[in-house]
């Protein structure tokens, strides 16, 4: 009888009370029976009650009576009723039993089968997972590295950043600093002042301290003719500078800044962290501030009011002057009116988007590099991204159009894809390191800083042009309009503008070629770098 009304009902509905329920007998509308006959029925019907009401019912024995029911069901050939209108019907779980909210009601977790996982949408990361980053980009490690290494500069220093003192103004030969008091790994020149990082961690700054890019006081005019050391800033194994900042790696991936960023319209202000718009307009950072930033840096890269950084998750930041593109995150309508719309999403480093495409095609950001108005990503696979002033084609892009966010360059030459490994660009112009150990240039040819020749003829160049140097080339560098080439064996090679006597040819004649870097202080020894700033340049040295 219980199971013949199984067949009427739907099974999804049955419960406990429900199964008791239709167990108990009902009043018969039968004809009178024989006295024998319903004394016999009676005690049928007693037994069959006494059965489902003898003892209360646990739950758990209900459960597996209907279990018991619905496999019955299940295996006769039962017709599907019509389809009713209204509430559609709740979907079967894929794995072709009850749904996991079912289940762990009647189940325990460890009897809970293995469900197929299902596809779409991923759901949030936790916060671990979203922490806890694989480390990508390989910690800083500098090539070449000098064994004894010293400074020399060459130029013109009106402002002091030849590091000799103020009785000397110029050098048309590489001198050198002699100031310094231990051997010096690396140096950079800014637009009109220097700093450099000693063996020891420490740092030393000179030239023009008109805004702070010293990141220490000179009360008298010779305190910034002369390198001193900054206090404050330790185990620093990198830096870069602008025309009126400065700034500093160190090993444990912390920036250090100083100084101040600029537009067309004068100075903008810096800040190194929580500053509120009116704080941070037209300030100065006096002394080495603790860059704010939630990750470690390996790379750090200065254009003349711009700085950008690479953290060891691949994410590129930047912050500065954004009024050409070149921070990369900020649309034409905050770059407009001198870039100065919203402080606080120009002056304080935040992150680039990069699209994922570029990243599944050309790998993780490997480098980065900076022109005076222009940036650079350079990927694992020896694309480069850029962005920025291209006003000459100083980026490599076909147009003069600026581009304010990432984009693949067409880096080609002979119709080959050229894999880069270096970039260094001037105001209009950039140099380029192929893997392979060629150097090309790009852009404005003005002044001979192309090094291609064609004096007469050439004033720029939307391809890239090789440069003909005898020698596998190791570094390069550049200043505002000039290049440098440092050879494997150590020799180094200039062109470009020399009204500066930044060539060391010993006159004020352009190089449209490339011509040797020469001086006694350098002869038989091995330069490792050469760094240009607006008037002169520095080299670093490793001395025998």
């Amino acid at each position: 009888m219980l199971f013949t009304l199984c067949l009427c009902h739907k099974i999804e509905f049955l419960n406990p009370r429900a199964v008791a329920k239709m167990a108990r007998p009902k009043k018969s509308t039968r004809m009178p029976k024989t006295e024998t006959q319903a004394k016999k029925s009676e005690e049928e019907q007693t037994k069959s009650v006494e059965d489902v009401t003898e003892e209360p019912a646990s739950q758990e024995s209900v459960g597996s009576e209907t279990n018991e029911i619905v496999d019955k069901v299940a295996s006769l050939d039962v017709k599907e009723s019509p389809k009713k209108r209204g509430r559609p019907a709740k979907r079967a779980h894929p794995s072709g039993g009850d749904s996991p909210a079912k289940l762990k009601k009647s189940s325990s977790l460890s009897e809970l089968p293995d469900l197929p996982k299902r596809r779409g949408r991923r759901g949030r990361r936790s916060l671990l997972e979203s922490v806890t980053k694989p480390v990508i980009v390989k910690p800083f490690v500098r090539e070449n590295w000098p064994e004894n290494g010293v400074l020399l500069a060459f130029g013109t220093g009106d402002a002091g950043q030849l590091g000799c003192g103020e009785d000397i103004m110029e050098r048309k030969k590489p001198a050198l600093v002699k100031e310094l008091d231990e051997p010096i790994l690396c140096a950079a020149a800014g637009g009109m002042h220097n700093l450099c990082v000693g063996e020891s961690g420490d740092v030393y700054t000179f030239g023009c301290n008109d805004e702070g890019a010293l990141g220490r006081e000179t009360k008298e005019e010779e305190e910034a003719f002369l390198p001193q050391k900054v206090s404050g800033v330790s185990d620093a194994i990198y830096c870069c500078a602008g025309d009126s900042h400065s700034a500093v790696l160190t090993k444990d991936g912390t920036v250090w800044i100083w100084g101040t960023f600029r537009d067309a319209n004068g100075r903008m202000g810096a800040t190194a962290g929580n500053t509120d718009d009116k704080e941070m307009s037209k300030a100065i950072i006096k002394e080495p501030a603790i860059l704010e930033i939630s990750k470690k840096i390996v790379r750090i890269a200065s254009g003349a009011d711009h700085l950008i950084l690479l953290d060891t998750e691949g994410s590129v930041w930047s912050m500065g002057c954004a009024e050409s593109g070149q921070l990369g995150r900020i649309s034409s309508h905050f770059c407009q009116k001198g870039g100065r719309r919203g402080l606080g999403k120009i002056l304080k480093a935040e992150m680039i988007f990069l699209n994922k495409k570029f990243k599944r095609v050309h790998g993780e950001v490997e480098n980065i590099a900076c022109g005076q108005f222009s940036s650079f990503l350079i990927m694992s696979s020896g694309a480069v991204l850029g962005f920025g002033l291209n006003n000459c084609f100083q980026i490599g892009f076909k147009d003069r159009e600026i581009r304010y966010s990432p984009e693949v360059v067409p880096y080609k030459f002979e119709d080959k894809p050229v894999e880069v490994k270096q970039i260094s660009s001037g105001m209009h112009h950039s140099v380029l390191l192929s893997k392979d150990g060629d150097v090309f240039t790009i852009g404005c040819g003005d002044y001979g800083r192309l090094g291609v020749g064609e004096k007469e003829t050439l004033r720029e160049s939307t391809v890239l042009r090789k440069v003909t140097i005898d020698k596998k080339i190791v570094s390069i560098g550049s200043g505002s309009c000039c290049t440098y080439a440092v050879a494997e064996d150590g020799s180094a090679y200039a062109w470009g503008m020399g009204s500066n006597l930044q060539l060391t040819n010993g006159s004020e004649e352009d190089e449209w070629e490339p011509v040797q870097v020469t001086g006694k202080q350098i002869e038989g020894q091995k330069i490792v770098s050469i760094s240009g700033g607006g008037q002169h340049a520095i080299i670093v040295m490793d001395k025998k």
